[in-house]
């Protein structure tokens, strides 16, 4: 609703007090990583779309307080959603130039230009034989233990690696400390592993040395086609980007919003995220995907889980007394309603922490929620339990629980314990979001109107399930009575059963047909740019146009 840019400006600007050392810490935050950032967040404040759960005296605690990361939870508008993204490039050009630095000029790439058989002069451009289209990715996420890295863990192996050459470049020492397990071996294939280091202080930005001396590692490597995986996110390293070390970069899931940077060519999404209508509001040409954004490896890494705990695929049906047990193993009430929602904090509004209190409420029921931080969880539980207190203070109406972090793989057994998932409407499941749908459980959803707020819309689309797809809270809340009333256990074991089939057979969990619709977006890419190079050199005209969107190769739909 807030396309004012002063606004916004002012919200960017009170999140520069992350990672300032422990000086700013919150007492209750046990690493530096979970900084805190000054955001309106009073209980009483006029506008409720600023109140994060995720709070304490006006500061943002935890994950959420990256900024921008700390603004994705509100209710913004697509123009708001925009200058986000430009005044981080800005920020950061900014910084450079105190430095000097400037963006690599074109003459940086003659090196790759050579082994193209491409040559600079002008109204010359032959080319040879092509060598393997070198591409590589940046990611802080990769070969650790985190929702994006872990549903992305099996797709580098799958590249076309007889026509393309892929280089991980990552930043933290336990990701190479996994790349160099024999045990992981599996996992990176001929996919080859470069520390290119966290680089400079998030907080300043930029570096001389250190940034310059990272651009220059993927430059002399010869990469057509650079992927950041980060974005503005902790830990990015948008001044290597900034310094133009590939010809082409392009920007995938790790910031779900516009760069509004002019060093970012290309944004990779599909037409449910960023449909046609939206490309005004990217600063990058939008590449589309066939089917969705999000290529979830699962069905490369693990069993269906579902209801069979793990042991067997068996989905003819689940045996009410081991889900009793296992629920209770879990710390959940042996029988009755479990709601569930495994997102970060930050990610929850007062709005739609109340409608998930009415639908718990409604059955008596249990919402379980992921642990987050000391400051979140008590806030959560004063709000929750704030208004389900009887006479005597006495609780009634449902509970509130907390699910330790566990590995994926335990997580995904526990999570088919519960009978349906509650979506966050601003700032939707992402990896976490492909996580429960495999679990069986169903997501029940409202979409808003940017990327972020869209990402369960495209995965449902691309598992067709439309049914679990609301256009409003009323509509949310009839889905839920539907499901989980008195006469909803039949219906939630068909929807459960459809959920099982679906990731079988439709395209949300089909990685290698994913990887491969990546791979022919890839080539397109680097057609078109082979193809402007040549269009420059004998003086013809090329349409920006026409390049704003491209589509990758069509796929036969389930």
């Amino acid at each position: 609703r807030r396309a004012d840019q002063k606004w916004v400006e002012d919200r960017i600007e009170r999140g520069k007090q992350v990672f300032q050392g422990d000086a700013h810490m919150h007492p209750h935050t046990p690493t530096s990583t979970h900084a805190r950032t000054t955001t309106p967040a009073t209980r009483d404040h006029d506008d409720n779309d600023e109140f994060l759960f995720e709070c304490q005296g006006g500061l943002v605690c935890g994950a959420g307080a990256q900024a921008p990361l700390h603004l994705w939870a509100i209710n913004l508008s697509l123009p708001a959603v925009r200058t986000m993204g430009q005044l981080q490039a800005q920020q950061l050009q900014q910084a450079m130039r105190q430095h000097g630095a400037v963006p690599r000029p074109i003459r940086a790439h003659q090196r790759l230009w050579d082994q193209w058989g491409i040559s600079s002069a002008v109204g010359t451009s032959v080319m040879h034989a092509p060598p393997r289209l070198h591409v590589a990715f940046i990611s802080s996420d990769l070969l650790r233990d985190h929702p994006v890295g872990n549903i992305m863990s099996h797709i580098l192996p799958l590249h076309d690696l007889s026509r393309m050459q892929i280089t991980l470049y990552i930043v933290h020492e336990h990701q190479q400390h996994f790349a160099s397990q024999a045990e992981n071996k599996h996992v990176l294939g001929d996919v080859r592993i470069v520390m290119l280091g966290r680089g400079p202080h998030v907080s300043s930005l930029y570096h001389p040395q250190e940034s310059e001396e990272a651009a220059e590692l993927v430059n002399s490597a010869g990469v057509c086609i650079l992927v950041d995986l980060v974005g503005y996110t902790s830990d990015h390293r948008q001044d290597v980007l900034a310094l133009r070390p590939a010809p082409l970069q392009m920007s995938y899931h790790g910031y779900m919003g516009t760069s509004g940077a002019d060093y970012i060519d290309y944004y990779l999404a599909d037409k449910v995220i960023a449909p046609p209508e939206h490309a005004s509001f990217f600063s990058e040409k939008l590449v589309y995907m066939p089917e969705c954004f999000l290529g979830p490896s699962h069905r490369a890494a693990h069993q269906l889980w579902g209801w069979s705990g793990g042991s067997r695929n068996d989905f003819d049906g689940r045996g009410e007394d081991d889900i009793s047990i296992r629920r209770v193993a879990n710390g959940l009430p042996p029988s009755g309603t479990v709601l569930c929602n495994f997102n970060q904090h930050f990610k929850i509004d007062p709005h739609t922490f109340a409608l998930w209190q009415a639908a718990v409420k409604a059955v008596n029921g249990t919402l379980w929620m992921l642990r987050g931080t000391a400051v979140s969880e008590r806030n959560l539980e004063r709000q929750f339990y704030g208004s389900t207190r009887g006479a005597g203070g006495k609780r009634r109406g449902g509970s509130l629980l907390w699910a330790e972090r566990a590995p994926l793989k335990d997580h995904l057994r526990r999570a088919a314990l519960c009978d349906v998932a509650l979506d966050t409407f601003d700032y939707n499941m992402g990896a976490t979001g492909a996580d429960t749908l495999y679990a069986a459980v169903p997501v029940a959803h409202v979409p808003s109107n940017k990327a972020v707020g869209r990402m369960m819309t495209a995965m449902l689309t691309a598992l067709r399930m439309p049914e679990l797809i609301t256009r409003n809270a009323d509509e949310l809340l009839i889905l839920f009575s539907v499901l989980t009333g008195p006469n909803g256990t039949d219906k939630l074991l068909a929807l459960r059963t459809k959920l099982l089939r679906r990731i079988v057979w439709t395209p949300l969990f089909d990685v290698r047909a994913w990887v491969n619709d990546f791979d022919q977006s890839l080539r397109l890419m680097w057609d078109q740019y082979l193809d402007e190079l040549g269009s420059q050199t004998s003086n013809k005209q090329v349409s920006n146009k026409a390049l704003h969107i491209l589509t990758s190769r069509p796929r036969a739909i389930f």
